[in-house]
């Protein structure tokens, strides 16, 4: 998966760093066609964050990377609907000036494009653990 980030923001920098330190393909513009694209940008007089993106019809981009946010920050999210996004694969994320808000919004997208590429959330992670766990052994006594 090819993946662009677009920005000039320190979070957006952060972002392209993680994503690459963990192995994701950049790409660094739309001619290099890639499979998504997510704007960062900063806003250091907003109080809340902001998710402009669209709503699928099944789990996408926005819902994994907005669930990822908002375990990581107690700061309000905002999604817009009609910021300009046009594309599922397309996401632009807004964030405040805090530090801390920052650093979340850097790990909620590493995490939702992670999520969104596999096609599964971590609540399915969880409950494959939890069956694998309750299988016998067949070495085990009975």
């Amino acid at each position: 998966m090819r993946i662009n980030i677009i920005g000039d923001s320190i979070t957006a920098r952060s972002t392209r760093d993680m994503l690459w330190k963990s192995g994701f393909a950049l790409v660094s513009s739309d001619a290099d066609n890639p499979d998504y694209q997510i704007w960062v940008d900063e806003d250091p007089s907003a109080t809340y964050i902001v998710i402009d993106g669209i709503q699928s019809s099944r789990k996408g981009l926005e819902e994994y990377v907005s669930d990822m946010i908002s375990e990581l920050t107690d700061t309000r999210i905002v999604l817009a609907r009609a910021g300009g996004i046009r594309n599922e694969r397309h996401l632009r994320v807004i964030a405040t000036g805090s530090p801390a808000d920052q650093r979340a919004v850097e790990c909620g997208i590493l995490r939702g494009v992670h999520f969104a590429i596999r096609g599964r959330g971590p609540e399915d992670l969880g409950r494959s653990r939890s069956l694998e766990s309750k299988k016998k052994r067949w070495w085990w006594p009975l």
